[in-house]
């Protein structure tokens, strides 16, 4: 899918089509949000009966990362397996936070804190707009990467885009900007701030091994259930593979695929054996630890979203 895109991108680019065919998508998108929504710079849902708002007034809110869906929300089994995880956590981390979907889900659904770190600052202004929109006290926003060591980590985005390109990959083409941004490991920011850790969500375009890399201890001292998002194609652009990064969970650790994740999906029915699984597909993930079963506390009541 990816290929084809690309493909499709340099033969619209050869042609002089690309940008019409842009802004075409664009006030298509923009149309059905206008017909689905009645107000135009929000978007109002309840998880689990708590009415969570999202600001829409940006192009990359109100063009794109809502106007996806019309009559389902955001991801719904990932955002389900989160509410359902989110109950009795003390402590919760969303790598990649993005506009806040997640961690404003989490906030609202536990009495614990939730740690967000989102690296680049368009994302981080979304971000900090829907925290206050929420009046969420009990989320931590931190404008840093998680990576595998301290330091400072680039990453790079289209010219013009309005979301994160594919993060960390090296690129040297014109049409992307480089960003720098400070660095730290999970294992360094438990240490520092958490007392335990019992949810990480972990969404960051490409660079997941380097995140449990230096999350190791942490996985095997608290052992906290991981959803973790994977790109096979930005996995190689950072020479890593899928294979490396289950290599990297403990062997106390039970993974499953969340299989068609984005429109609707379900949990497979057997763990993944990290030595032979592998994808060319965007795939969720949801690795449990052994003995914490998700099935060990009943779920949120209530439906799982509602539109106002």
């Amino acid at each position: 899918m990816h290929t084809l895109r690309s493909l499709a991108k340099s033969v619209l680019n050869l042609i002089g089509l690309w940008e019409p065919a842009r802004n075409v998508r664009r006030w298509v998108a923009e149309q059905r949000f206008r017909r689905f929504y009645s107000q135009r710079d929000r978007y109002e849902v309840y998880i689990h009966g708590r009415k969570i708002v999202f600001s829409t007034e940006d192009r990359y809110s109100g063009r794109w990362f809502f106007p996806r869906y019309q009559s389902q929300i955001h991801e719904p089994k990932t955002t389900e397996l989160l509410a359902h995880l989110s109950q009795r956590a003390e402590n919760i981390i969303d790598v990649g936070a993005n506009l806040g979907w997640f961690s404003c889900i989490a906030a609202s659904i536990s009495d614990g804190i939730v740690h967000a770190f989102e690296l680049d600052e368009d994302n981080l202004r979304r971000l900090k707009t829907n925290v206050a929109l929420n009046n969420l006290k009990n989320i931590r926003v931190n404008h840093e990467a998680v990576s595998d060591a301290e330091g400072h980590v680039s990453y790079w985005k289209e010219s013009g885009s309005p979301g994160v390109g594919h993060g960390f990959a090296n690129s040297s083409e014109n049409e992307r900007e480089r960003f720098r941004v400070h660095a730290t490991t999970l294992d360094k920011y438990v240490a520092d701030h958490c007392q335990s850790v019992e949810l990480i969500k972990i969404d960051v375009e490409g660079a997941a091994q380097k995140v449990l890399e230096g999350g190791r201890k942490t996985m095997r001292e608290f052992r906290p259930h991981i959803l973790l998002e994977v790109h096979p194609l930005l996995l190689e652009s950072l020479d890593t593979s899928l294979k490396e990064v289950l290599a990297t969970f403990p062997d106390t650790y039970r993974i499953y695929r969340v299989k068609n994740f984005r429109w609707g999906g379900e949990i497979g029915g057997q763990p993944l054996d990290p030595s032979t699984f592998d994808s060319d597909q965007v795939s969720m993930l949801y690795a449990e630890p052994r003995g914490i079963s998700l099935n060990d506390f009943p779920p949120p009541s209530g439906p799982l979203y509602e539109f106002t």
